[in-house]
């Protein structure tokens, strides 16, 4: 009996391990029930759904959550006036001993960090590089793109805090209601995607900086004061999805391709 027990516990499937995953569920349940679902019906559906699916090889359940902090930083470094030339463009920076450093940086911005462990993560996003003993950022916009572990947590804390406010929004007073707007057009020429998505990145591009030069003037540096993580996340979608699909099998082929390479 102890060895029909001890095998039947081992064939159970390891229990969630990402803190959001219960909180989004039951936020995307709850709205659905909302919609006019029943849960028994969901729950038939969810089961068959993850049965058709197969856990990702190497994937892992502690998704590193600070690597979107550490990012803070380069949006503090492309604003505090104390960090920028004249012109508007960021000073290069040692990394430490002098009044202007980018550890004096992060420790302003993330005064609870490990300043040595911040510059390390920059490095690796590729959002810092070092030139003659300075550091110098790459870019405006860090983007977690070839990071999979972070690309995944910026994607979970995008699609929680969408549906965190669609909740919100459906059961809060009018006064109460957080943005939640859409603009939606149902006949849109597939031929046009490309320059429109060209279009939208640079007209948000411009639209986010300006939201995040509004928010970094009100933060609070210093403790003492109630705080909440603020986000706003602008998101295209299509439907049915077109853009990639043409390409995503040659992708999937090349990448196919590396893995026997490497072997």
């Amino acid at each position: 009996m102890r060895r029909a027990n001890t095998a039947r516990v081992r064939s159970e499937p390891r229990s969630a391990q990402l803190p959001c995953t219960s909180e989004l569920l039951a936020s995307l349940a709850r709205i659905l029930i909302t919609a006019g679902e029943h849960p028994e019906a969901m729950n038939r559906e969810f089961t068959r759904i993850c049965r058709l699916l197969k856990p990702l090889v190497g994937a892992r359940g502690n998704l590193r959550s600070s690597r979107l902090n550490d990012a803070h930083v380069i949006s503090h470094w492309y604003s505090d006036p104390a960090y920028l030339h004249e012109n508007g463009t960021p000073r290069p920076l040692p990394l430490s001993g002098a009044s202007r450093s980018l550890k004096r940086l992060i420790a302003q911005v993330l005064p609870h960090a490990t300043p040595e462990a911040v510059v390390a993560s920059l490095e690796d996003l590729g959002a810092v590089r070092e030139e003659g003993g300075r550091y110098r950022p790459t870019g405006r916009y860090v983007s977690f793109a070839d990071q999979r572990e972070d690309t995944i947590f910026w994607l979970l804390t995008a699609l929680q805090g969408v549906l965190q406010t669609i909740e919100h929004n459906a059961a809060a007073e009018p006064a109460d209601r957080m943005v939640g707007r859409a603009a939606i057009n149902p006949r849109f020429p597939v031929r046009a995607l490309p320059l429109f998505h060209a279009g939208l990145r640079n007209h948000v591009g411009e639209f986010l900086k300006n939201v995040d030069g509004e928010m970094q003037r009100k933060e609070v540096l210093s403790a003492g004061e109630p705080t909440t993580e603020l986000g706003v996340v602008v998101l295209a979608f299509e439907n049915p999805q077109v853009t990639g699909r043409e390409r995503a099998p040659k992708t999937q082929a090349r990448k196919k391709a590396r893995a026997r390479g490497n072997r």
